[in-house]
């Protein structure tokens, strides 16, 4: 009798309150809206809330139409009640602890109406990041520095380094997406790759190559060489100056090896 006293209850609650889903997956950093209808004849004016727990009689309240928000939350969530448009939840800037089980409830004199609402939030894997020079390459025939920058267009919680091939493992760089070409770190000619990765896998770049034709500390010659990007050979600089062309020493790729730097598990 009981039982079925319960499941009486639990079908009049979803004839009053209705979600649009009763499963929702965000991800790290994203938005999520729960939009949900109810019997406005009956519970128009009384008040709603989002609540966190297993339970539906002990979970927290963490936000209601009456204007409370728990504190470290006020500005990522929102509960809006539009009447008979509709009563609208949501949660910005998602984090992988707002996982859980969540319940829109309508405050009742005996027994609230609620509605359980499942939410996982998860990252998104890296896609294999794209390098460009954010300057003209050709300024780096007068000497001049060179950012070589590095992104991915798909991913949360990217974390990113660069690393230089050489004959035994891959040489950390810079523990960032940018890599800082200068003559004064440039002695020879070197191959480089950026790596982004997150808690789903790393992707490795494209190689970067630097061909050093004159080494100097403050007025050296270099090429960079991004595929895709246009070649050039400082030929009009080479002209100019006296000094003969430096012979690049020939750079192959290592064997394969692996190494952690900067959080990130480095293949190559």
């Amino acid at each position: 009798m009981m039982s079925r006293l319960c499941l009486m209850l639990i079908f009049q609650g979803s004839l009053q309150l209705q979600c649009d889903r009763n499963e929702v997956n965000g991800i790290i950093g994203g938005v999520l809206v729960v939009i949900c209808q109810y019997q406005t004849s009956r519970y128009l004016f009384s008040k709603k809330y989002w609540c966190l727990g297993e339970s539906r009689s002990t979970c927290e309240i963490l936000m209601d139409t009456d204007g409370y928000v728990r504190a470290e939350l006020n500005n990522r969530f929102k509960i809006q009640d539009a009447k008979r448009r509709g009563l609208f939840i949501q949660m910005a800037d998602l984090q992988i602890s707002d996982t859980g089980v969540y319940w829109v409830g309508i405050d009742e004199i005996y027994s609230d109406i609620m509605y359980r609402i499942n939410i996982r939030v998860t990252e998104v894997a890296v896609s294999e990041p794209r390098v460009w020079s954010l300057s003209p390459p050709e300024m780096s025939c007068w000497g001049k520095p060179l950012t070589v920058r590095c992104t991915s267009e798909r991913g949360t919680q990217i974390k990113y380094g660069w690393f230089r091939t050489t004959g035994s493992q891959p040489v950390s760089m810079a523990g960032s997406s940018d890599l800082q070409l200068h003559c004064g770190i440039l002695t020879e000619d070197g191959r480089y790759f950026c790596t982004a990765g997150n808690s789903l896998g790393n992707q490795n770049s494209q190689d970067v190559t630097v061909q050093l034709l004159r080494p100097a500390e403050a007025d050296c010659i270099y090429i960079l060489g991004i595929r895709g990007d246009n070649l050039y050979d400082c030929s009009e600089r080479l002209r100019t100056t006296t000094a003969a062309p430096f012979q690049p020493t020939d750079t192959t790729d290592g064997d394969k090896s692996s190494l952690t730097t900067y959080g990130l598990n480095v293949t190559r």
